[in-house]
């Protein structure tokens, strides 16, 4: 038997702690074994201790103390397993560099704190949108040459139906503004006519059903609700 670990006594753990909300309890159960050590005893954690750290055995030998023991004082020592945080204080006792009894002194690790939830950011429904309410939006809107592009992509036979998708959702978050829909008749006078005509004969029925919700982006200005009733709805 190692005369080292008969003599090793079990000490309660004192803490440290660093940004902590919460702590667990721990016990150095690997004082309470003795023999020899190798690399054949490597000591593993409970599953309910993995989760922030671990010291066992192999990483109190003599040679593991005295190597981590400070240049002025063999009397403390302080091991960070490897892959952890956590730092493991041991107090010696020894005589001629020989280590007669270890005891545990302190644990010092440190637990990230993270907000109950991710912080409220207001993002724009859509940036057209957006740019759609303002006078400077409008006329960065109608220098871009887009809106007469979405209107070209949705009035297209030949546009995929994504283009006509994509082109739709835009033209309604635009229409969904006074200003907006000012800025979209200008383009195209028909333009409401046009997706009412999609909400009702389309032959694919994701046109037909984004339309339906275009129409109601639409109906959310005044602008939007006469040019709805001028085309029955």
């Amino acid at each position: 038997m190692d005369p080292l670990f008969d003599n090793l006594v079990h000490y309660p753990v004192s803490f440290r702690m660093f940004r902590s909300s919460e702590s667990r309890g721990v016990t150095d159960r690997s004082s309470e074994q003795s023999g020899n050590l190798d690399s054949s005893m490597a000591y593993e954690a409970p599953d309910e201790n993995k989760d922030w750290s671990s010291c066992g055995p192999e990483h109190r030998t003599a040679a593991a103390l005295f190597q981590a023991a400070t240049h002025d004082s063999l009397m403390e020592a302080s091991v960070c397993p490897a892959g952890e945080r956590a730092v493991w204080t041991f107090d010696m006792d020894t005589d001629n560099h020989q280590i007669k009894r270890v005891q545990l002194k302190s644990v010092e690790f440190t637990i990230q704190l993270l907000p109950s939830k991710a912080p409220t950011v207001p993002l724009p429904r859509h940036f057209y949108g957006e740019l759609a309410k303002t006078d400077d939006g409008c006329a960065i809107l109608s220098q871009s040459g887009h809106v007469a592009e979405l209107v070209a992509s949705l009035k297209d036979p030949t546009a995929v139906p994504l283009e006509k998708r994509a082109a739709l959702w835009t033209l309604g978050h635009i229409g969904g503004t006074n200003r907006g829909m000012d800025l979209l008749t200008s383009h195209a006078d028909d333009l409401v006519e046009c997706i009412v005509h999609m909400a009702t004969s389309c032959d694919l029925l994701s046109l037909r059903g984004t339309s339906l919700f275009v129409l109601g982006l639409i109906a959310r200005s005044s602008a939007g609700k006469r040019a709805l009733s001028h085309a029955g709805w």
